[in-house]
């Protein structure tokens, strides 16, 4: 018994020992905030990242997430003490608000094989819609509806509605009006003037807009008689 608790004291020594002479990735700041960043851009981060162990330590691989790129800038592997960065690189287009990504560390560190590097933003869009879902309901009591929707320019330039196309819902009238720099569009509808015997459905209003460029915009209507 005396045998056998001494060998399995000498595993534990030994395998304490392993890791403190391991070698041990450590990371200034895992989770990088790069605050405020514009439309259809590509924006970076950079981690440093260093050897806290006494063996060398490699990273052999970087994961990001969908929507970004990450390379090491400088050497992959280190010695103890030395440090390199890892860059990360996010394509904002087609995003939008908060957001978050991350990037995995594969390195030969025993206790952390998987680091994991965090990258936020908030992605702020050129144009900005008040809303893009509209909800007219209780028709049946109340027919005549009718909602604004402004459309504003983060990049501050002037914003006109070329075109506004209902599709096959005559029911619904548009109209457009301006103020300041921003276009308004003017959404009325009379239920009184349906053709469907639906209770209630869904319109889609495609809005094509001038500013900085040509967009072409999507707006749901969704509406109910009850």
């Amino acid at each position: 018994m005396k045998q056998y608790l001494l060998c399995l004291f000498l595993c534990l020594l030994h395998t304490t020992l392993g890791v403190l002479q391991a070698q041990t990735i450590n990371v200034d700041a895992k989770i990088l905030d790069l605050g405020s960043v514009k439309n259809n851009t590509k924006v970076k981060g950079v981690y440093q990242v260093s050897n806290q162990g006494k063996a060398y330590l490699q990273i052999s691989e970087l994961r990001p997430s969908c929507g970004c790129t990450s390379t090491v800038l400088g050497q992959w592997a280190l010695q103890p003490k030395e440090s390199t960065l890892i860059e990360v690189t996010l394509d904002t287009a087609g995003l939008k608000g908060d957001v978050t990504k991350s990037i995995q560390v594969v390195t030969n560190d025993p206790q952390n094989p998987l680091t994991l590097l965090t990258l936020k933003a908030r992605v702020i869009p050129d144009l900005d819609i008040s809303q893009e879902a509209i909800f007219w309901i209780n028709l049946a009591e109340k027919p005549l509806a009718k909602t604004v929707i402004r459309f504003h320019s983060n990049l501050g330039q002037r914003v006109d509605i070329n075109s506004v196309d209902t599709g096959k819902s005559p029911w619904i009238k548009t109209s457009t009006s301006t103020e300041g720099k921003d276009a308004l569009l003017i959404i009325e509808g009379d239920a009184q003037k349906m053709n469907s015997k639906k209770r209630y459905g869904i319109e889609v209003l495609n809005v094509e807009i001038i500013g900085d460029r040509k967009d072409r915009i999507s707006l749901k209507l969704i509406w109910e008689l009850d």
